[in-house]
């Protein structure tokens, strides 16, 4: 058997399908059963989407490797928290801003819960052109497409 010299670790913040980034190398141990930890704290805010998908490469002295089968990590904190919206009232648009660059499907309802504008977006920051309703209160409603979390805010439309 040959021994390790170090395990890589590799990410892709949107699909797990490719364009893997290194993240960090930890030298290895020859023991077998070794245990090896890596943390970021940080790495929701600098990635800003809520999965991003791991593996390892294991490589040996012979600078031969094998890679790990892909993990899915999932953010604890919901991406939706960090949304804000304005002005409110509101008279002809009103700004989203959304904490990070995930799909949302975003959506306006009136009191009746009816359903009067639909829009899917993957951008941090959104203008709706609010002109077209009538006075009133609204519901928006912003759904994460990759978690399918869903949070409603309220706007006054003047």
């Amino acid at each position: 058997m040959v021994p390790r010299t170090s395990l890589v670790i590799l990410s892709d913040p949107f699909t797990g399908n490719g364009h893997w980034t290194v993240v960090n190398t930890k030298q290895a141990t020859n023991n077998l059963t070794a245990n090896y930890i890596y943390g970021d704290k940080n790495i929701w805010e600098q990635i800003g989407v809520a999965i991003i998908y791991y593996r390892l490469k294991e490589v040996n002295a012979n600078n031969t490797y094998i890679y790990s089968e892909v993990k899915a990590l999932h953010s604890s904190e919901s991406t939706l928290a960090k949304i804000s919206i304005w002005p409110n009232p509101a008279t002809d648009h009103l700004n989203i801003l959304m904490g990070n660059s995930c799909e949302y499907q975003l959506s306006i309802t009136d009191m009746q819960g009816k359903t009067i504008y639909i829009q899917n977006t993957n951008g941090n920051r959104q203008e709706l052109n609010i002109e077209a309703l009538s006075k009133g209160i609204y519901m928006l409603v912003v759904k994460d497409a990759i978690t399918t979390q869903t949070q409603t805010y309220r706007f006054e439309k003047l």
